[in-house]
C-alpha cells in the first residue's frame, strides 16, 4: 500500500509509504538498527551515510534546529536498507515541517501534534517501499508559525516498521 499526502480537500498518492510513530525511535521496542546525529558537525556520521544542512539550522547538542521558512536538514544514503526516518522530537514550541523523499513531499503538519508525553513532542516519521538506490529525506521548516523544529536524528533500518512497545 502506497502512501498518501493530505493537502487540504487534496489526496496525492504517493510512490512510498509513510508511517508516523508516536514517540522517541530509541525508546521504541523495535528501533532503527542505525542512528545518525542530525547534528553531524561534531559526530560523524555511520559509514555511508551524509548528513547535510542548510547553513540557517542551528546546532543544538546532537541536534539541528530549523528556523523559518525553507531551513532544512537532510540524510543521504545509497547503503541498502528498507525504511528511513527522521525524529522530531523537542517541546510544545516546535512547530509545522514537511518531509521530503527524493525531493517529493511525503508528509506535512505541525510536528507538535503527532504526540507528546511529559513535556517532550514530536514523533518519528519513516519512509518505506522505495528501491534499492541513493535516497535522500529531507526535513524542512514550513516556518509560517514562527516556531522552531527540532530534529534529533534519522534512523535507518534493514527492514521496515518499527515496534513502540513490547
Amino acid at each position: 500500500m502506497m502512501g498518501t499526502l493530505l493537502r487540504g480537500p487534496e489526496q496525492l498518492a504517493l510512490s512510498v509509504e509513510i508511517t508516523v510513530y508516536k514517540g522517541e525511535a530509541r525508546q521504541f521496542a523495535i528501533k532503527p538498527d542505525v542512528i545518525a546525529n542530525a547534528n553531524s558537525d561534531d559526530i560523524p556520521s555511520p559509514t555511508g551515510i551524509e548528513v547535510r544542512h542548510d547553513h540557517e539550522s542551528i546546532p543544538y547538542g546532537l541536534n539541528r534546529v530549523l528556523w523559518g521558512e525553507g531551513s532544512w536538514v537532510e540524510a543521504v544514503t545509497s547503503n541498502a536498507y528498507e525504511s528511513i526516518g527522521v525524529q522530531i522530537f523537542g517541546d510544545y514550541t516546535i512547530g509545522w515541517a514537511r518531509l521530503l523523499f527524493d525531493g517529493e513531499e511525503v508528509w506535512r503538519g505541525n510536528t507538535a501534534e503527532i504526540w507528546n508525553e511529559f513535556g517532550r513532542f514530536g514523533g518519528y516519521i519513516e519512509v518505506s517501499g522505495f528501491s534499492p538506490g541513493e535516497h535522500v529525506l529531507r526535513v524542512e521548516s514550513l516556518g509560517f508559525d514562527f516556531h522552531p523544529v527540532t530534529v534529533a536524528f534519522f534512523g535507518f533500518s534493514q527492514t521496515a516498521g518499527l515496534k513502540i512497545k513490547d
